[in-house]
């Protein structure tokens, strides 16, 4: 029977814990990848363009079009924990940022990517969560949209 030497095993824990944890360090670590929407069909930038308009419009998004690059800014509201007047930290009070996102168009896609400045302030917890459902709520719209103007 062969024996396995405590060196081995040591080296082979090191190896493997130093693998799980630099890859949950690299799944965790949360970029702002912009990743395009595809149609399946070739729809249009024009089509494209003109449903993202109405969407945006539709969720309360500004909306500043300028050839094939869109802008969109609107404030997101959320909680955020502030200091009360001896320093603790417990109080939740009602904050507004603008977010600023922009979005590329292309014949049968587009991609949405957040602007530097947004995205360094939307990386806490519950700005965060609120960015996304408004997000989701404007890509749902924008794919509605683009069904309408397909049709």
């Amino acid at each position: 029977m062969k024996t396995i030497n405590t060196t081995k095993i040591l080296a082979a824990l090191l190896m493997t814990t130093t693998l799980t944890v630099s890859g949950y360090a690299q799944s965790t670590t949360d970029t702002n990848v912009a990743v395009p929407v595809q149609f399946k069909t070739q729809i249009g930038a024009d089509n494209i363009k003109n449903a993202v308009i109405a969407a945006a419009e539709e969720n309360g998004w500004l909306v500043f079009a300028s050839g094939q690059l869109i802008t969109l800014k609107k404030n997101i509201e959320f909680k955020e924990t502030a200091k009360n007047t001896r320093g603790r930290i417990w109080n939740k009070v009602a904050v507004s940022k603008e977010a600023v996102a922009n979005i590329k168009l292309s014949n049968n896609s587009y991609t949405v990517k957040l602007a530097d400045e947004s995205e360094k302030y939307m990386s806490k917890y519950y700005s965060k969560k609120s960015l996304t459902n408004e997000l989701e709520e404007l890509e749902s719209s924008i794919k509605t949209s683009v069904a309408l103007e397909v049709l």
